[in-house]
């Protein structure tokens, strides 16, 4: 019998209201907070894709993941399959997307500024 992966305790619906799905310009920026890199995702198709095409390169980096948009709790376990291997919490991005000004995802975070 597969064992759910344990999560810390989080309330569904995960919204980031400030933050949506699109285009992320490519940004330079000293984040010298950031221990180590940081990706925000949803429980959308192209965070989806996103998370699946760039998952060996987050696992070399390092990056821990947040799901930061989801409804249900299908959403969250799609997502959590998805991100297998690497380490992701369900909280909302709202403070960081206040404090950076950030609009879009899926983005990674790094000391060096974000991409998609």
């Amino acid at each position: 019998s597969k064992t759910k992966p344990k999560h810390l305790p989080y309330a569904l619906p995960i919204t980031s209201p400030s933050l949506q799905v699109g285009d992320v310009t490519p940004t330079q920026r000293q984040l010298r907070y950031l221990m180590q890199p940081l990706f925000l995702v949803g429980a959308d198709t192209r965070s989806q894709q996103w998370l699946m095409s760039n998952k060996e390169k987050l696992q070399r980096m390092g990056a821990v993941g947040l799901l930061i948009q989801a409804e249900s709790q299908d959403d969250v376990d799609r997502m959590f399959m998805a991100a297998s291997g690497l380490r992701m919490i369900p909280a909302s991005a709202e403070s960081i997307a206040n404090r950076l000004g950030l609009t879009h995802y899926p983005v990674l975070l790094s000391r060096e500024g974000w991409e998609q």
